[in-house]
């Protein structure tokens, strides 16, 4: 189920996005959820506690609080997530950029671009959900799915995989066997011992990189480099030091 996540201090314009929303997945087979927020403190507290969401819309004037900024937030936090500004506002476009924002709408066009961006970027969020890992384990096969591992390490005869909800699964084998079975070019090697998720990696140095779940792992010099020119131009990806 897709998650979609609606933030505006007026409730005139959230009723108007769900309105346009229903009308849309109604002609579609995709299930969905959608969860209304007027407050952008209870929307973080949410997203700080660990609920995830598929796609934000953020209104960008918010009284005391800018929607940009509630966007950097959620950055903070997911960086695979869609965010697409809603707003009465043309001048706030370009630093819309800055949080990888996916589009931008303006309020007076919601009825036809709503459905526009809908299309745009539905499939992909499906997809992204779907991309799993057959995990064959003692008890039978557990789906593992990208968005939800954070790294792979390796303990002797085995690969685990250590989970967004800090679980840690165990499969036989080796961490290249399962890299080449992953076959996704968002998992890298940083030593001969660990691969990471790039969309879970939150910052990084010369030495280190802090995954989003606070975990700090060691990267080897021949695999410094070429972390820096994968992160190059990744405006969410904090560059320590």
């Amino acid at each position: 189920m897709l998650k979609i996540a609606v933030l505006d201090d007026e409730r005139g314009y959230i009723r108007q996005i769900c309105k346009e929303t229903e009308k849309y997945f109604a002609k579609t087979d995709t299930p969905y959820g959608f969860y209304d927020y007027i407050d952008y403190k209870q929307l973080l507290q949410d997203v700080e506690s660990g609920r995830d969401f598929d796609l934000f819309l953020l209104d960008v004037e918010l009284g005391d609080c800018s929607g940009l900024d509630v966007a950097r937030r959620i950055r903070q936090r997911d960086n695979e997530c869609a965010i697409v500004c809603v707003t009465n506002y043309t001048e706030y476009a370009i630093a819309a950029y800055e949080v990888n924002a996916f589009r931008y709408i303006m309020k007076k066009d919601l009825k036809e671009k709503l459905p526009e961006m809908y299309d745009a970027i539905v499939p992909r969020l499906v997809e992204r959900k779907e991309r799993f890992y057959a995990a064959r384990l003692s008890s039978g096969t557990e789906r593992l799915y990208y968005n939800k591992i954070m790294y792979l390490t390796r303990d002797k005869k085995y690969v685990v995989f250590h989970m967004k909800d800090k679980r840690e699964v165990r499969v036989r084998g080796t961490l290249g066997e399962i890299e080449r079975e992953l076959g996704d070019k968002d998992f890298m090697w940083i030593d001969k011992g660990c691969i990471i998720n790039l969309n879970q990696l939150e910052a990084w140095e010369d030495s280190d990189c802090r995954m989003r779940d606070g975990t700090v792992l060691g990267i080897s010099r021949a695999r410094s480099r070429e972390l820096r020119d994968r992160m190059m131009g990744i405006g969410n990806i904090k560059r320590n030091g």
